[in-house]
């Protein structure tokens, strides 16, 4: 049912400050008696008396005027909140941001051992009881890795270095010999497209594992579909024909060396098909998976649409349609949250388990869905963001709800978030409540540093969409979200809209709570900056995978999201 919202620009929403104690008042002189019944306000005092009440005067004039002084130089220096203050929090990321990206360069290609253009997901290889085998590349983190990476902007060539050119090249190079290896998912157009993991050297790996995993694909087509319109639009000869030998030929289907129209033809033909989930633990079908595949199909219908392939645009687009109202059914009413898995799609001839594990399927997939593809993307990579169907974005009642529940379902679960009363102060989070792997095995799960990277980006992307939006709506299912956000009771059906104290208030505070579990990341950094996978639940310390390649493309990305934030309010910091 449609709600009716009550404009509230004049009703403050004051957000509470620190509890301040006021000024001690001071207690007056005892009155006493005289014999003749007159009061005095100093009875007689010898010597000795009158001297010591003398020094305690001075000292309580000196004190004043120390208090004094400091009360007025503190006028004059920024506060913790100050434009100063946040500039240099600003400053202070930015050049963490860039030592995440060193970081990260050195787990791609040859520096790691690998072949070029492939990206490591940490160098860890079991060389210790308390470190896992992570030597290998991973089709989605490498996706992940260079959609990070990508600084694409039509409108300014020259932002794309050489550089960062070649490395994209190297990676379109790296998957056209991926695609076309076999591999225990199949070949070329039988699945193969679906395997997870491979070699560094790019050979195939044929253990036991979890497959196929069907987000891989999507995942690549929004990584190199940008690179694809940059190309078209910068449009040298020398492109054209780049496009067209390695990433989409509008006159084949399924080839070798086509690598993006490839994944395009996977995808749209392979996304009601069950796999694997983006942790390679359960076998169903997955919040995550469905909507990068609509939002990849979204992406390539444009794109062939550029390239005059016809049909390819039409059926792309009925089948991201088709996904998009399945989506519909991964929201739990009663629960009033997104299920990240289900067991079956209901669709004819589905061949899913119809039962899965028991937990209450709320994890860290659904925050990662509205970063990575929410309705804010840009699906071609120069500045068109998606406005069109699902309804997924950090604005939406359901989406705030979900991620609300999410942080809420760690309450009380790891030792090194005893100390900090509200989810509001930032907590380290991890993939599920009822998680069990520890980073080397089963046992007691810990955060990790993806997850609470996560929620601070979806709180500046909220705050941004917001802004965009140019109001906030408060409904049954966010009023706690609301309360407990801005520490003061909200009613539902209220609207506060641009213009009004409450909503730039409540805009300021989104980014005051993704700043807190910004810090709970960067806390748990060492001193150079390295970053694990996980976070050890009892002392904060690394656990699992070192070097973690996602861990660093995460921090990267929540920045940059707290960025354009800024830039929405017109405070853009310009990197140096």
């Amino acid at each position: 049912m449609e709600q009716s919202y009550q404009k509230d620009q004049d009703d403050e929403l004051e957000l509470e400050g620190i509890n301040e104690d006021g000024p001690l008042l001071g207690r007056g002189s005892p009155r006493t008696k005289t014999l003749a019944g007159q009061t005095e306000l100093d009875p007689p005092l010898d010597k000795v008396q009158r001297q010591r009440q003398r020094r305690r005067r001075c000292y309580i004039i000196f004190g004043v005027v120390i208090l004094g002084c400091l009360l007025i130089i503190g006028l004059f220096l920024p506060s913790p909140t100050s434009s100063s203050e946040l500039s240099r929090y600003a400053e202070k990321l930015e050049w963490e941001s860039q030592r995440a990206r060193d970081m990260l360069l050195r787990n791609i290609g040859p520096r790691v051992g690998a072949n070029d253009g492939l990206v490591v997901a940490s160098p860890s290889r079991g060389e210790s009881e308390d470190l896992p085998d992570y030597y290998y590349t991973w089709t989605r983190d490498s996706a992940l890795v260079y959609k990070t990476l990508n600084t694409l902007d039509s409108s300014f060539p020259s932002n794309l270095s050489q550089f960062d050119e070649l490395l994209l090249r190297d990676y379109v190079q790296s998957q056209l010999t991926i695609q076309n290896t076999a591999n225990p998912s199949g070949g070329l157009d039988d699945g193969g497209l679906n395997e997870p993991k491979f070699q560094v050297d790019g050979k195939p790996f044929v253990g036991d594992w979890g497959r196929p995993q069907r987000d891989g694909p999507a995942l690549r087509v929004l990584a190199l579909i940008p690179y694809a319109h940059f190309l078209l639009d910068r449009a040298y000869p020398a492109d054209l024909k780049y496009v067209q030998d390695n990433l989409y030929d509008p006159d084949q289907i399924m080839a070798p060396g086509k690598v993006v129209k490839n994944d395009l033809e996977e995808v749209s033909h392979g996304w009601s098909k069950s796999g694997f989930d983006l942790w390679e633990e359960v076998n169903g079908h997955h919040f995550f998976t469905l909507i990068v595949s609509l939002r990849a199909l979204q992406a390539g219908s444009s794109l062939a649409y550029r390239l005059n392939d016809t049909g390819a645009e039409l059926f792309y687009s009925e089948q991201a349609d088709s996904i998009a109202q399945k989506l519909k059914v991964f929201w739990n009413d009663e629960k009033q949250y997104y299920l990240s898995t289900i067991p079956s799609l209901r669709l004819d001839g589905d061949n899913t388990p119809t039962s899965l594990p028991e937990r209450e399927w709320l994890d860290c997939s659904i925050p990662l869905s509205l970063i990575h593809a929410g309705d804010h993307i840009d699906l071609d990579g120069y500045g068109q963001y998606n406005m069109t169907i699902p309804v997924f974005s950090a604005t939406n009642p359901e989406v705030i709800s979900t991620l609300h529940r999410y942080i809420l379902s760690f309450d009380g679960l790891y030792k090194i978030n005893g100390n900090i009363g509200s989810w509001t102060q930032g907590w380290a989070l991890g993939r599920y409540r009822e998680d069990v792997y520890d980073g080397v095995r089963k046992s007691k799960a810990n955060p990790w540093h993806i997850c609470t990277n996560a929620i601070a980006q979806s709180f500046y992307i909220m705050e941004a969409e917001h802004r965009t939006q140019g109001y906030i709506d408060t409904t049954e299912s966010t009023k706690q979200f609301w309360n407990q956000a801005l520490r003061k009771t909200v009613k539902p059906g209220r609207r506060y809209g641009t213009g009004g104290k409450s909503f730039e208030k409540a805009l300021k505070r989104l980014r005051e709570i993704g700043d807190r579990y910004l810090d709970v990341s960067r806390d748990a950094m060492d001193g150079e900056g390295w970053m694990s996978e996980q976070i050890g639940r009892n002392d904060g310390k690394p656990r699992g995978a070192r070097d973690l390649t996602w861990s660093y493309a995460s921090f990267m990305s929540a920045v940059k999201a707290r960025e354009e934030a800024m830039a929405s309010t017109g405070n853009e910091i310009v990197s140096r």
